[in-house]
């Protein structure tokens, strides 16, 4: 129908699919384009159908989600992705990769309607329960400060320079910079530089 939101679900689960689309089926807006089982099998559909969203579960795949979702946002920029899953702390690393939308299985009802809704807006959308994830996280680490150059080592860092673009820009060396980001993942707990940028992004505050 005209002004439709079209989507495709990709989810490994035949019971997930048929309660999903059991969702969407009152919602006259909202139009399946198809229904996959696999992340290759995802990739081989947009490459000869043009949607909206892409509703993606994260397990059971037959692939990463982090180089599924790094492969849409290349191949597909104008596909907006909404992530359908049990699992909620992949959350922020995602968000951050990239993905518009995440909601948790538990949440699902109305919420997955209004991700898709709000995605096709622009907009990002989580449910509750990634929300208070993400509040939770940043009550955990709301008294970490960061030094002048801590925190411009990292907004450079966010804003995609490489280690050795940080230094030439703070007219370090090379290791000083790498050796901030070091101190700064301990500092923070956090295993690898996305999940530094996503802290430093949405929950650091002076």
């Amino acid at each position: 129908m005209p002004g439709s939101i079209r989507i495709v679900l990709a989810d490994d689960h035949p019971v997930i699919r048929d309660g999903v689309q059991a969702i969407f089926q009152p919602h006259g807006d909202i139009k399946i384009c198809s229904v996959v089982a696999s992340f290759p099998d995802l990739h081989v559909f947009l490459g000869t159908t043009e949607v909206d969203v892409a509703v993606l579960d994260i397990q059971g795949m037959e692939g990463s989600i982090y180089g599924c979702v790094a492969r849409l946002r290349r191949e597909h920029p104008n596909v907006a992705i909404v992530i359908f899953s049990s699992i909620v702390n992949a959350a922020p690393e995602l968000l951050q990769a990239g993905v518009r939308g995440y909601v948790v299985k538990d949440d699902v009802s109305l919420t997955l309607v209004n991700a898709i809704r709000a995605v096709v807006h622009g907009e990002v959308y989580v449910s509750p329960t990634v929300q208070q994830y993400l509040e939770n996280m940043a009550a955990s680490h709301s008294d970490i400060r960061l030094t002048p150059n801590e925190r411009r080592a990292l907004q450079h860092l966010a804003e995609g320079l490489s280690t050795e673009q940080i230094a030439q820009a703070m007219g370090l060396d090379p290791r000083s910079v790498q050796n901030y980001i070091t101190t700064l993942r301990r500092k923070v707990k956090v295993e690898n530089r996305v999940q530094l940028v996503q802290w430093f992004q949405t929950i650091y505050r002076d």
